[in-house]
This record gives C-alpha cells, sequence and structure tokens, in this order.
C-alpha cells in the first residue's frame, strides 16, 4: 500500500484514475453506438422496425 504523504502524488494519481475513467466511458459509449448500428442495421436488412 503507498504512503501518501506527499499530497500532490495523491492528488496526480487521482487525476489518472479520472482520466482512465472518462476513456472506459467513452469506449463503452462507442460500443454501445457500434451495438445500436448493428441492431438497426439488422432491422432495416430485414424489414423490422421499431
Amino acid at each position: 500500500m503507498k504512503n501518501y504523504s506527499d499530497t500532490q502524488e495523491k492528488l496526480k494519481e487521482l487525476e489518472y484514475y479520472s482520466i482512465i475513467q472518462d476513456e472506459l466511458r467513452q469506449i463503452e459509449e462507442i460500443g454501445l453506438n457500434i451495438l445500436r448500428t448493428k441492431t438497426e442495421f439488422e432491422c432495416f436488412r430485414t424489414n423490422i422496425y421499431f
């Protein structure tokens, strides 16, 4: 376990975690958009509409 006696080090690590969380959210959104597009294409291809 890290010793967080240095506040700057802790803030830097929290900033990295925040950046990683944002990137994971973006990846999740891209994946959902791909899935949505694939589903819409399949519905269009088979003439099924929502």
